[in-house]
Order: structure tokens, then sequence, then C-alpha cells
């Protein structure tokens, strides 16, 4: 589920098993697109 921060951005969450942590992403609406940012799992990234 996305969860709205502002009117034209947005983030996910959902857990990663393998590397026991969350991945969060993050999604724009630029008039008639979505960009989406989906960031890949680092281990040790804060």
């Amino acid at each position: 589920m996305i969860a709205w921060i502002t009117k034209t951005v947005g983030r996910w969450a959902t857990p990663d098993p393998e590397a026991e942590q969350w991945t969060v992403g993050h999604i724009i609406k630029d008039r008639d697109a979505l960009i989406l940012i989906d960031p890949p799992v680092v281990p040790g990234l804060p």
C-alpha cells in the first residue's frame, strides 16, 4: 500500500526476510505519469 506524504510524493515498504530488513520505495506523481523509485537491497545501508 502506498502512504502519500504529499499530494505528489508517496512511499511504500515491504519486509525482506532474507536481509531481515524493510525495503522502502518511493513514488512521484508528475501530471499523467508515475515515477517509481525502487532501491536495491544493500546490506549495511542505514
